[in-house]
């Protein structure tokens, strides 16, 4: 990344949660042509980071970016289907909304790796997920070879978009915390029309759930080539890591990294998606808020990459 005079001055003064978008330089048929049937099935659930888990922490309540909340700002969802629920096996993932959500195929650091992505309201080729599906901290590198894939099952390889443009946090980039683990994607195609999008509700209050996380699970006893939902409420943000909130209830691990949470009272809208849990019950699992951070990302996305900020690495 070059650091001349016209790069410091437009990323001087910029927050941690400014959101950069890296171009992947890499065409559509390369990475189609990259993701063999062998390959998918073959490629690891990316791990969620896993926190060591302090019981003598008390839950409390969410301050997101350590600043008051913000005005509430909603996007709203695009449907052309009717509403569809199922149980925790999505049995039907071609149905609105989950037909929004797919299976993440990624090459980090020569390691081949599935999560989940979401697709959202304000373009109609735009994803979000978690930062650590696209943007290793380890090795700091981006994620190469990304392969969205809609409604994923074992019996249909999804609708396939491959991504040119990748986004994340500058917190997330600089390690800032698990507050700005948030990321998301451009891709090559039309990812709305005949299966809609998701709407995104920003600055609400921290305790909007019950909520149902959607992903592709491949801890034990799940597939990782399935679509499941689990349906769990807030237990409140996470004490050591300001600017999260967190859902009981869920256990689904690697694989489902970046699924988003359905806010149950307003089906079609998001405001989590899975980043992180501790080695306390499996089934308490933290999403970064969906603030100022959020919100930078989706608008970096909508914008064609063209409203982002960057980051100072």
């Amino acid at each position: 990344m070059s650091k001349d005079k016209s790069w410091l001055e437009q990323v001087k003064g910029l927050p941690p949660h400014a959101s950069y978008t890296h171009q992947t330089g890499q065409s559509e048929k390369d990475i189609n042509d990259y993701w063999t049937n062998e390959k998918m099935e073959a490629s690891l659930p990316i791990p969620k980071p896993r926190l060591k888990w302090d019981p003598n922490n008390q839950i409390s309540q969410l301050t997101p970016d350590g600043m008051p909340i913000g005005q509430p700002f909603t996007v709203h969802p695009n449907s052309p289907m009717n509403l569809q629920q199922t149980g925790s096996v999505v049995s039907n993932p071609g149905g609105w909304p989950f037909s929004a959500v797919g299976k993440m195929f990624m090459t980090i650091n020569g390691q081949n790796f599935s999560g989940t992505v979401f697709s959202v309201s304000g373009a109609k080729n735009v994803f979000m997920t978690a930062g650590h599906c696209v943007y290793d901290q380890a090795s700091q590198q981006w994620a190469t070879n990304v392969l969205v894939c809609l409604s994923y099952s074992p019996t249909y390889p999804g609708a396939q978009f491959a991504a040119t443009n990748l986004i994340t946090t500058c917190g997330w980039i600089n390690s800032a915390g698990y507050q700005y683990d948030i990321g998301g994607g451009i891709v090559n195609g039309d990812m709305f029309t005949g299966r809609g999008n998701f709407g995104i509700l920003f600055n609400q209050g921290a305790n909007t759930g019950p909520w149902s996380a959607v992903g592709y699970p491949a801890n034990a006893p799940y597939p990782g080539n399935t679509m499941y939902q689990s349906v769990g409420s807030y237990i409140g943000g996470d004490p050591n890591q300001p600017g999260t909130i967190g859902m009981n209830n869920n256990d689904m691990g690697g694989g489902a990294s970046g699924g988003p949470w359905i806010v149950n009272s307003n089906w079609g809208y998001v405001n989590g998606h899975q980043s992180y849990d501790y080695d306390n019950p499996d089934t308490d699992e933290y999403s970064p808020y969906y603030g100022v951070a959020a919100y930078n990302v989706w608008v970096c996305g909508v914008s064609g990459g063209q409203q982002c900020g960057g980051c100072q690495v």
